[in-house]
């Protein structure tokens, strides 16, 4: 099928602090923010430099994607949305229909597929078109993409090229991702996918001592959500007498707060307590093999 253009859509973020409470009632949808959270998450902001790298990185992928597709014959722009943040999916459609966008692939990049990662940005995209109105370009969505090679590749070139070999061989690894509730998991065999790609990997290194564990767990505390918490199974962990973590962010394709606080910061704070060495692998971000695995997604 042909296109006119490609659309990345990610979850979006204050570029600084004044942003954070307009933030997060674009994310929350208008229910009502304790002020004590709007506080406290933006100390999290604070504590990693007063801003989300995530708008910055996803242009990186976009510009990189676009280079890709250049050399591979296909020369489609690449456009970026945001869900929560600026540019917003309704002034990004809203260009798109300035420049003469008629249909264009959409992809997600959210690994994982599930009613918050997936099924959200779906009905965001159809939300921004009904407000343009019949003239907004359509927007196709790509197909999940988690299980594709060279995705995985490139979580294994950041470990092999980053992490010394004296370090993935002593460490216990911890593969992380973004908590959600278990209903929810129960409904789309997210946590499963994730363990799918954690096994993929622990393989090609042939580790054998790894877990799984969730980050960034929100909502009532009397909703159970997937589990363990990081900071949990680090302590758990250091009962077992292990000594050293390597901490493997796959739920995520960019460095953003999920990552440089709640693993860099609170995670790391927990273990430095517990005497346990901490070591966190990078994102895949711009890698070369993930832009390829787009371009393919693409082609």
């Amino acid at each position: 099928m042909n296109y006119d253009a490609v659309l990345l859509m990610a979850y979006g973020g204050p570029t600084r602090l004044e942003e954070v409470r307009p933030f997060l009632e674009n994310a929350t949808r208008g229910h009502s923010i304790p002020p004590k959270r709007i506080q406290t998450v933006r100390e999290q902001y604070q504590a990693i430099g007063g801003s989300s790298p995530l708008n910055e990185i996803t242009f990186q992928q976009a510009r990189a994607l676009e280079t890709q597709l250049r050399a591979k014959g296909r020369p489609l722009k690449v456009y970026v949305g945001m869900r929560n943040w600026n540019p917003s999916l309704q002034e990004t459609l809203q260009k798109m229909r300035r420049d003469g966008i008629q249909k264009s692939l959409g992809i997600i990049l959210s690994p994982y597929k599930c009613e918050a990662s997936w099924d959200r940005y779906i009905a965001a995209v159809e939300d921004a078109r009904n407000k343009i109105g019949s003239d907004s370009p359509v927007i196709d969505f790509a197909d999940p993409w988690q299980d594709r090679p060279l995705f995985q590749s490139a979580i294994e070139d950041r470990i092999r090229n980053r992490i010394s070999a004296d370090v993935r061989e002593t460490c216990h690894w911890i593969f992380t991702a973004h908590s959600i509730p278990v209903s929810m998991d129960e409904k789309s065999g997210y946590s499963k996918q994730i363990r799918k790609t954690a096994q993929i990997l622990s393989e090609r290194f042939s580790k054998k001592n790894w877990n799984v564990a969730y980050t960034s767990r929100s909502g009532r505390p009397q909703d159970p959500w997937l589990e363990p918490d990081i900071n949990d199974l680090l302590t758990e962990l250091s009962r077992q007498k292990v000594s050293s973590v390597l901490v493997i962010p796959i739920g995520f394709v960019a460095d953003h707060v999920e990552v440089l606080y709640d693993l860099d910061i609170r995670a790391k704070k927990r273990a430095d307590d517990l005497n346990i060495q901490f070591f966190r692998v990078p994102t895949v971000m711009d890698h070369p093999f993930f832009i390829q695995m787009l371009a393919e997604l693409v082609l």
